[in-house]
């Protein structure tokens, strides 16, 4: 199993071989990463605060479940669309 962290504060504060023998941009087969998607996904679920704030612990956990599931979805939709149509333009290109 191999550990590794995303360019974050963290490494601010650690030596340069901690840097490097954890760093994602050292590491072999490792793409870059999108690090901001997490912010982007509880920044989509903060008007869900209020609603959720009155419920007890397991009908949050399902509400906020069910909400990222809706969200997860969209964006694999959405991912399909755009590959259809790159397939397409690129079909008209050629």
């Amino acid at each position: 199993m191999l550990y590794s962290c995303p360019k974050i504060s963290f490494f601010l504060l650690t030596s340069p071989p901690v840097k490097t023998a954890f760093s994602f941009n050292l590491t072999c087969g490792v793409g870059r990463t999108d690090g901001e998607a997490p912010e982007r996904g509880w920044s989509n679920i903060n008007p869900l605060s209020a609603q959720t704030k009155v419920m007890g612990p397991a009908s949050r956990q399902e509400t906020i479940d069910d909400h990222f599931n809706d969200w997860n979805h969209k964006k694999v939709i959405g991912l399909v669309r755009i590959s259809f149509y790159n397939q397409l333009v690129y079909k008209l290109l050629i």
